[in-house]
């Protein structure tokens, strides 16, 4: 009962979940399915989840068992306690209201010395010299014979029913006394005997003997009723599913914004590519070519972040066309590193100075279509652009 009230509760939450951004999902699903990496972590983060789901309710469902298993054990010690108090009660009623009874045993034992078992003791009863009957049981001691007699003579004349004990069990809370029946049983028993059945609840078999000396006895269930466990348990409930609906929406959230994110990448790639095929169009300005710095055959358009060499056109980003600007202008000179990561970073931390490494690599790439042309780096101090002198 419990896992079914933790199922749809969860349930109720996804579908609300579900209905409140339903199409949203849709859409980020969609999307999902174009990218194979962000497809695995959402399958991977959704095992996770539902692995964390089942451990949490197995958890609970072990939880409610114990909880039940607790309770049959005191309903058992609570029963024990009431079938003394009436076993009490019935005695001082019977010792009251008859005469004096003269009470006689025989105990005889036999033992098998060839069989190795336990001896088989019988036990004859007399009241006044009237002739009883006997009792012949392996393990029975003299011990029993008197919580023998104490039941005959306490219920010889009393039959006990359900409103006899249903009072002792509303006082411990328990539920209604069901198929309460008199039951003449094969064997003699003087302790209670109790049968457990039921997964999600417990109904208890008691079978005790009011008179085990002529083995009469009574028998009926008792449901334990699941709804206190459930209430101690409401708490842990509570704060389970809290955990389950908080994890869904992180991940849900933690999904959206990276599915946003691509897009968002999506169209800045989609940007970039249109602005650089813009820039490699032809310049309709006829005065562009007056504005280019000559870097051995390599005309550098620092305004278009773009070189031509002959035919050939390669675009450089504005970090790179800022460098080779800086270089171009003091052409076989040194130019220091700090005055570079100063003019074009802002600073010269050691990140940017590694940027500049960097830069530095795709700029010679870029310059690879004149092979007189190239940069060289003066360690520890900084670049010099090499370029053939002019007769």
């Amino acid at each position: 009962m419990l896992l079914r009230c933790y199922d749809g509760v969860s349930g109720s939450i996804i579908i609300l979940l579900r209905s409140l951004a339903f199409s949203d999902f849709i859409r980020t699903f969609a999307t999902m399915n174009k990218n194979i990496n962000l497809k695995i972590v959402w399958a991977l983060c959704g095992v996770a989840i539902l692995l964390l789901f089942c451990t949490q309710a197995y958890w609970l469902y072990n939880q409610y068992q114990y909880s039940l298993d607790k309770t049959v054990d005191q309903f058992k010690e609570d029963c024990d306690k009431t079938f003394r108090d009436v076993f009490k009660t019935y005695k001082l009623q019977a010792d009251k209201g008859h005469k004096k009874h003269t009470f006689k045993t025989k105990i005889e034992t036999k033992f098998d010395t060839k069989k190795v078992q336990k001896a088989v003791t019988t036990l004859s009863f007399w009241d006044n010299k009237k002739y009883l009957g006997k009792v012949q049981k392996i393990g029975i001691t003299s011990d029993d014979a008197y919580e023998l007699y104490s039941r005959y003579a306490a219920f010889r004349e009393h039959k006990p029913t359900a409103a006899t004990y249903q009072p002792y069990l509303d006082k411990k809370g328990y539920g209604k006394i069901e198929g309460f029946r008199q039951v003449n049983y094969p064997d003699v028993f003087l302790d209670s005997h109790f049968e457990v059945t039921g997964q999600w609840t417990r109904t208890v078999t008691v079978r005790y003997q009011t008179n085990p000396m002529f083995r009469q006895g009574i028998a009926f269930e008792v449901m334990m009723s699941p709804v206190p466990v459930l209430r101690s348990m409401l708490w842990q409930l509570i704060g389970s599913l809290l955990l389950f609906v908080i994890l869904v929406g992180c991940l849900y959230y933690l999904v959206k914004t990276i599915v946003v994110q691509k897009r968002i990448d999506a169209i800045r790639h989609a940007f970039l590519k249109n602005m650089i095929y813009e820039m490699k169009q032809p310049s309709n300005n006829k005065n562009s070519d007056e504005s280019a710095i000559s870097i051995g055959s390599i005309a550098f358009y620092y305004t278009q972040n773009e070189l031509r060499c002959a035919h050939e056109r390669v675009i450089v980003t504005s970090r790179q066309a800022e460098i080779l600007r800086m270089l171009a202008t003091h052409p076989n000179q040194l130019v220091e590193r700090e005055s570079i990561l100063n003019e074009v970073w802002g600073d010269d931390s050691y990140s940017n100075s590694l940027a500049l490494n960097v830069q530095i690599t795709y700029l010679r790439r870029a310059l690879s279509s004149d092979a007189s042309v190239s940069i060289e780096a003066v360690i520890k101090k900084g670049y010099i652009l090499r370029t053939p002198t002019l007769p």
